[in-house]
């Protein structure tokens, strides 16, 4: 099936809406693919900090020597305890991982 025609959907023919925001964001063609994955259904979409959590978590063992979870904990915009759950609760994994 010749799907070329589809390239020519544009943002705003989505008039004034969600769909038009998102597809100047992310181009018609990704949000087509979005439609496809996930259309009629309900979806929801956190907020960009919880899509992140893992990879900031990630950082923070990464960057951890001991002393510094005030520095890390400023420069990730957390708490110092925050730090040290994230890093008590990764060796914690990876004691049940041995």
């Amino acid at each position: 099936m010749d799907d070329s025609w589809k390239s020519e959907l544009a943002p705003d023919m989505f008039g004034d809406t969600l769909y038009c925001t998102i597809a100047e964001e992310i181009g018609p063609a990704n949000l087509l693919k979005l439609s496809r994955l996930v259309g009629g259904s309900s979806f929801y979409v956190p907020i960009e900090d919880r899509l992140l959590r893992p990879l900031r978590n990630k950082k923070i063992v990464e960057e951890y020597n001991g002393y510094n979870g005030k520095e890390l904990a400023k420069k990730y915009g957390i708490t110092p305890r925050m730090v040290y759950n994230i890093i008590t609760l990764d060796a914690a994994d990876k004691t049940q991982q041995n």
